[in-house]
């Protein structure tokens, strides 16, 4: 197992909202059910009309590409680095460390109201479709692995330096400013800040 074990927690955390906005007093649970992010990653897409963007790239020279197709390319490398990273994390996590909270079910958090604002720039700049909405403060009963977010970089590197870096992640091998908190287990909506 890893250097660091899950910690059973009781106490406030802090969640960035970035799909539905929460109601005060709202009681969530996390842990057994997929999250949104993970729901929102697997609807993803990327088609220019009927075509699949593979086609077009077989088909066509970069240099013919229209600006669509430009802009949908660029998404699916940006996304696909963020989705290969996801998938090489869970596999490290199941194989390794199972019983850690998987992040594809988990809900992210951080200790301080302060923690959160510094994630905003970081999480608008990742995805201006889905900004930021909310900040909330929850009353939170359950599990939770505290995680290095500056191992969160979506790249275009080898696949073994996904798993160099997964590894890093689980074993939490290093420190940062830049903490997350994966927690499974119950919480209810205390505060809320909105955002805009």
């Amino acid at each position: 197992m890893g250097g660091v074990m899950v910690e059973n927690f009781e106490g406030y955390l802090y969640h960035i909202v970035r799909y539905k906005k929460l109601k005060q007093n709202q009681k969530l649970h996390f842990g057994s059910l997929d999250n949104q992010f993970f729901k929102t990653m697997n609807e993803w897409s990327f088609v220019v009309g009927d075509s699949d963007l593979n086609s077009i790239v077989l088909n066509k020279k970069l240099t013919d590409f229209t600006s669509e197709e430009q802009r949908v390319l660029k998404g699916y490398v940006y996304e696909s680095c963020m989705i290969i990273r996801e998938l090489v994390l869970e596999i490290v996590r199941l194989n390794e460390f199972a019983d850690y909270p998987s992040r594809l079910k988990c809900m992210y958090c951080v200790k301080t109201k302060e923690q959160a604002e510094n994630w905003i720039p970081i999480l608008k700049r990742m995805n201006s479709k889905n900004p930021p909405l909310q900040i909330v403060k929850l009353k939170a009963k359950g599990k939770i692995f505290r995680g290095d977010g500056n191992l969160m970089i979506r790249n275009t590197r080898s696949l073994e330096s996904k798993f160099e870096l997964a590894r890093k992640y689980w074993n939490n091998a290093t420190k940062s400013d830049n903490e997350e908190i994966l927690f499974i287990g119950n919480a209810e909506v205390e505060e809320i800040y909105e955002l805009t």
